[in-house]
């Protein structure tokens, strides 16, 4: 109420508002009232934003699939404008767009929204953390690495895959024999040192992995297998045949047994024969 001749009200609700004067002088009072004369209207809501990612963590490329969870409010939401790095420029105005980060880093995702009735803006800080590739490490041993021929290898594989998986082995034995196993066997028919290779690939890239040298394949009669035959060896075999324990094979000729036979072979090989 106001008893001013030209009062001001402030309405601070919604609605619709009758309003009434009464004036008085000294012949008397009169009211005039005006039915639902104000109407007052609520101010529009506008958008609140907001959204999600079904990821928010991996190694790069990482392609994420963002989905607008905003409230329009009052109005239709007409606009959207997503910015993936917060680097301040708009990257789409797609509702629900995806985004491939190419590089490592933490990013931080915002939404602007907009309506009739205003803006909103949310913003995820380091919401998506990508690492970087890591691409497979070749490695590989091998059993027995020394012998004589034919020589029979076992090689095991112990490549890191890095965040892939290894779907391709390719070995290279040096003596022009090669495999696709992961843990293959090889046998050497010819003496020589050999140099052998692994190479693996997975999805996120190749590595070779070279060992020269690795496999040396001697004679027979190399009783101590160092490359070379000499009176050692013929004294290896010689204490053999006698009954001493060597840490050696000396059944040269392969007959299954140690003998006066494989003493002579030896002898040859160091003469040269």
């Amino acid at each position: 109420t106001s008893g001013q001749q030209h009062p001001q009200n402030t309405y601070t609700n919604s609605g619709t508002y009758t309003v009434s004067l009464e004036v008085t002088t000294e012949h008397g009072t009169d009211i005039e009232t005006k039915t639902d004369h104000i109407t007052v209207t609520a101010v529009a809501a506008g958008p609140t934003a907001d959204f999600s990612a079904d990821t928010s963590s991996g190694t790069a490329p990482l392609t994420v699939q963002f989905t607008d969870l905003s409230s329009p409010g009052d109005g239709a939401i007409t606009s959207w404008e997503w910015d993936f790095d917060n680097n301040g420029s708009a990257d789409s105005t797609e509702q629900n767009p995806s985004h491939t980060y190419t590089d490592a880093g933490a990013y931080t995702v915002k939404l602007t929204v907009t309506n009739l009735a205003g803006s909103d803006a949310e913003t995820k800080t380091d919401y998506i953390t990508v690492t970087a590739t890591t691409e497979p490490v070749a490695g590989f041993t091998a059993t027995p690495t020394i012998g004589t021929v034919p020589l029979e290898v076992q090689f095991t594989d112990q490549s890191a895959p890095g965040d892939g998986t290894i779907t391709v082995w390719a070995w290279n034995f040096g003596d022009d024999n090669t495999s696709d196993q992961q843990d293959p066997t090889h046998t050497y028919t010819d003496t020589g040192t050999y140099t052998v290779s692994l190479t693996v690939t997975t999805e996120r890239g190749t590595d070779i992995e070279t060992k020269t040298g690795y496999i040396t394949v001697t004679r027979p009669e190399d009783i101590n297998i160092n490359d070379e035959i000499n009176a050692v060896d013929v004294q290896l075999v010689i204490n053999a045949v006698l009954g001493i324990d060597i840490p050696y094979i000396a059944d040269v000729n392969n007959d299954g047994a140690v003998n006066a036979e494989d003493i002579q072979l030896v002898i040859n090989a160091a003469l040269g024969f």
